[in-house]
C-alpha cells in the first residue's frame, strides 16, 4: 500500500504511520461517487497529510511528479477553502491553472485594437491542432512559466520540458 512506511530508500516520501489511516480516508474520497465535497474535517485531514514529513519531501521534488507549483499556496489554505462561504479572492484566481485542451480563443480590444488570442495548449496530442490557428496570424506569442523549467515532460516519462 501507498500509505505504509517501507524500508527502502523511497521510504522518506511515504507517510508516517499514524498518518496512514488519514491517507486512506482521503484516498477513499475521490472514488467516492457521493462525495460531500471540502467539509472541515476532509480539510483537517488533507492538512494534517500536507504537515506530513513524506508529503513535504514529496512535494519538494514536485518538477518529477507533476504536482503542480500552486499546490503549497492552496494547501496553506484548505481550511479557509473548505468554508461554505468561502469565496475566491484576487490572489486565488491568479493562482488557478487549468490544462487546455484543444484551441480556446479569447476576443478583447486594448486601445481600440481587436486582438485574438487563440491558446493552442502544450500537450503533444493537441499539437496537431496547431496548423489552423496559424494561417491568418500576424504575430506568434510563446509564453511559458519560468517556475516550470525543470518540469518533466508531461505526455512522456523521464523527458524534460
Amino acid at each position: 500500500e501507498s500509505t505504509k512506511r517501507s524500508d527502502s530508500k523511497d521510504s522518506k516520501f511515504a507517510v508516517r504511520p499514524e498518518n496512514a489511516a488519514v491517507a486512506e480516508t482521503v484516498l477513499k474520497l475521490e472514488a467516492a461517487e457521493d462525495s460531500v465535497g471540502l467539509t472541515k474535517k476532509v480539510a483537517l485531514d488533507i492538512k494534517q497529510l500536507w504537515e506530513d514529513p513524506g508529503i513535504q519531501n514529496t512535494h519538494e521534488r514536485r518538477a518529477e511528479f507533476n504536482i503542480p507549483e500552486n499546490t503549497a499556496y492552496f494547501m496553506s489554505k484548505i481550511e479557509e477553502i473548505s468554508d461554505p462561504e468561502y469565496l475566491a479572492s484576487t490572489d486565488d484566481a491568479l493562482r488557478i491553472s487549468s490544462k487546455t485542451s484543444g484551441l480556446v480563443t479569447t476576443h478583447f480590444e486594448y486601445n481600440g485594437t481587436g486582438f485574438t488570442l487563440i491558446d493552442v495548449g502544450g500537450q503533444e496530442s493537441e499539437r496537431r491542432k496547431w496548423a489552423a490557428a496559424f494561417k491568418s496570424a500576424t504575430s506568434v506569442l510563446f509564453i511559458a512559466a519560468i517556475s516550470s523549467y525543470d518540469q518533466y515532460y508531461f505526455d512522456k516519462k523521464n523527458k524534460l520540458v
